[in-house]
């Protein structure tokens, strides 16, 4: 009896059955996995053909790395550590580990999809793992680049003075409080007392002689005088 190792289709878990056994259920997720038979020639093949890619990797072969793993997807089109095999030669990587270094995701190479579809648990770790630490790197570099740009900014933006102008308060003009001036106008504003008090003395004799305009200059000067700020300036 011979112990094989096969993958899930479902969850890629490793399940060790016996050669013999056409059909078996995944200890992970419990799916019907079909065994499929494969000569012991084919097996030997198929490890040798990809220890034989790892060594052309490792002798910088790219060519024939990849034509070599091309064999062994011929076999088993199934096989993560195939796909493993054609991204580090399509990045021209000696070694796995490498990947980590990569200078952009791995995500968008179709041989790095591959290989996580259809690794082991093991294997899509680490490959998750080398993923995960591009992405931090891309991550804090820009962060690094943006804080760089805001520096090289300042550095060649002119400093701007902000001038803050107070409309409501004119250059020239004495300061009247606007409730005295309101108990003035009412009901003294016949006799021009607001006018008086603002300093505008012939405006007053004239309130004076008239008794306010005839009452409604004081009636219209005291919603004016309501709606002011206070103080208010004349």
């Amino acid at each position: 009896m011979e112990i094989v190792t096969i993958q899930c289709p479902k969850c890629k878990g490793e399940i060790y059955v016996d050669q013999t056994t056409e059909k078996c259920f995944c200890m992970y997720c419990r799916a019907e996995v079909v065994v499929k038979k494969r000569s012991g020639g084919e097996s030997a093949t198929l490890t040798s053909l990809i220890k034989k890619g790892f060594l052309s990797l490792e002798y910088a072969e790219w060519s024939k790395a990849l034509e070599v793993f091309d064999q062994a997807s011929n076999i088993d089109p199934e096989h993560g550590q195939i796909y493993v095999g054609k991204l580090l030669a399509e990045l021209r990587i000696k070694d796995e580990k490498e990947l980590a270094h990569h200078a952009s995701s791995l995500s968008g190479y179709t041989n790095y999809q591959r290989a996580i579809r259809f690794a082991d648990v093991e294997l899509r770790e680490r490959l998750e793992g080398y993923e995960s630490e591009i992405r931090q790197r891309i991550s804090v570099a820009n962060v690094a680049e943006g804080l760089r740009n805001v520096a090289v900014f300042k550095e060649v933006q002119p400093v701007q003075k902000v001038v803050v102008v107070d409309h409501t308060m004119p250059r020239n003009g004495r300061p009247i409080n606007k409730w005295l001036a309101l108990m003035l106008c009412y009901p003294f504003g016949i006799l021009g007392a607001h006018k008086f008090y603002e300093g505008k003395t012939g405006m007053g004799i004239l309130y004076l002689c008239t008794l306010g305009l005839f009452g409604i200059g004081m009636i219209v000067d005291f919603f004016i005088i309501l709606f002011k700020p206070n103080p208010y300036y004349v």
